[in-house]
């Protein structure tokens, strides 16, 4: 019989193995036989892990950014709207005021002038008088629609029953109805409030999208 000095322990009979025995490994063997298995798969596994969180991060970031242009396209879009609706108001005030004043001359020259007393010139000028206040009419008409029309864009930008634009959309009723009214001039009070509400809701919105950019900036 032969005996090999190992951790196996081979009996051997005319050459011909006839009991093979191996003594049980403890835990700390097992381990230590399987570290380079097991340092294999912890590698892998955080190399899995870094890289899913990079790539998070990479499409938050990427999220963030696309809102952050959005917001800033739809504050860009915002200002321009809220600038012609301001124009177009101002435009509507003009065009009244013209056509009452027009009026006012125009009643003037036909007071002034008895059926024993027309003359050909103050005749003409009472035409005149009547062709400018048609023109002016026509103008605010137009301003007025213009302003409807903007009004409604306004709205777009804003949710329903919006808290940030509940008080503007209240002044600007308020203006419109200034509009209906028979008068000389537009009462400047709902011009002058919708004005200072879109001003203040332009900056509320601008400082939200800079603390937004600033955010942003940060995580990256």
């Amino acid at each position: 019989m032969v005996i090999l000095n190992s951790d196996v322990l081979l009996k051997v009979e005319n050459s011909i193995p006839v009991e093979l025995k191996q003594e049980a490994l403890n835990g700390w063997s097992i381990l230590w036989s399987n570290l380079p298995f097991l340092l294999t798969v912890t590698i892998v596994l955080g190399s899995a892990i870094v890289t899913y969180k990079v790539q998070m991060k990479g499409k938050k970031a990427e999220h963030e950014n696309k809102i952050s242009e959005f917001r800033h396209h739809w504050l860009q879009e915002l200002r321009e709207t809220a600038s012609e609706l301001i124009k177009t108001m101002h435009l509507c005030q003009l065009h009244y005021m013209r056509r009452a004043i027009v009026l006012d001359f125009k009643h003037s020259a036909e007071t002034n002038l008895s059926p024993s007393n027309r003359i050909k010139g103050t005749t003409e000028q009472i035409n005149s008088f009547m062709e400018q206040s048609k023109t002016h009419y026509e103008n605010f008409l137009e301003a007025r629609s213009n302003f409807y029309g903007l009004e409604a864009k306004l709205k777009m930008f804003f949710k329903n029953e919006d808290d940030a634009s509940k008080v503007l959309f209240t002044l600007l009723d308020n203006f419109k109805n200034e509009m209906q009214k028979d008068r000389h001039s537009l009462d400047d009070a709902p011009l002058n409030s919708a004005v200072a509400e879109l001003q203040k809701i332009l900056k509320d919105e601008w400082e939200v999208t800079k603390k937004r950019s600033w955010l942003n900036s940060q995580q990256k």
